[in-house]
């Protein structure tokens, strides 16, 4: 595939350019690109990709250092579960943010806007796929909590939207993180919930039900801040309680 801003109006030749000694044979498929716009905590867009080779491209406004979620759903772009399609954030000038795949069970972006700006949601379909897409923007959800103070209670609204809540820590304390009043999912894992390291690793991960749970992680490698990054799955949507001691 290709995908282009024409720069005037006129008449324009596909060059088709084989490689080496190569023969054979190509089909080709000239679609207009499917264009629309998305609102940040705004309604669901759904999106349909009719033709072979089409991509799909919405805008939003967003501001610097905004941390934005956005959730796939309804994708029905090929038949494979995790990877029927790519989907990016982009910057105007085709710098991408963020980026993840897309399959029939769900996908979802988490990432951080480097600048007050127009971004724009590029939905690239894999192979010869074709169907629909329906996204989700919303704002991640931001918090911080203190290791011995009061447990902080995370609500999330939004499908596709995670929750990431912040912690000052020290170079070898151990750590519990205490996740009760569940509501996400079912009883066994309805979400995904991360403790990320100040470079933004993984330090440890557990996926947790309405029956809650304890994540205890390895000793903290070094000072600093850390993030527990809340990601629930599928299209669940409900509330935690964190406690960290």
């Amino acid at each position: 595939w290709i995908e282009t801003e024409l720069p005037a109006n006129g008449t324009y030749t596909i060059l088709v350019q084989p490689q080496g000694r190569n023969t054979g044979s190509i089909t080709l498929t000239l679609s207009p690109t499917v264009i629309g716009t998305i609102t940040l905590g705004g309604p669901s867009v759904p999106v349909s990709i009719l033709r072979v080779g089409q991509q799909a491209r919405l805008t939003f406004s967003g501001s610097a250092g905004q941390r934005v979620s956005l959730g796939m759903t309804g994708v029905t772009l090929g038949t494979s579960w995790c990877c029927g399609s790519q989907v990016f954030i982009r910057k105007l000038d085709g710098t991408d943010v963020g980026w993840s795949w897309a399959g029939t069970r769900w996908g979802w972006i988490e990432t951080q806007l480097p600048a007050s700006e127009t971004y724009v949601v590029v939905v690239r379909p894999e192979s010869t796929n074709t169907g629909n897409i329906t996204l989700t923007l919303s704002e991640t959800v931001t918090g911080t909590i203190t290791i011995g103070g009061p447990s902080v209670p995370v609500t999330i609204t939004r499908f596709g939207q995670h929750a990431r809540v912040t912690f000052n820590g020290t170079a070898g304390q151990r750590l519990r993180l205490r996740m009760s009043d569940v509501t996400i999912g079912t009883w066994c894992c309805g979400t995904r919930v991360h403790i990320l390291k100040p470079d933004g690793s993984i330090l440890a991960i557990r996926v947790v039900g309405t029956d809650g749970g304890d994540l205890n992680p390895p000793a903290l490698p070094v000072n600093g801040t850390y993030v527990v990054l809340i990601q629930p799955e599928s299209t669940n949507t409900g509330g935690i309680t964190l406690t960290l001691s």
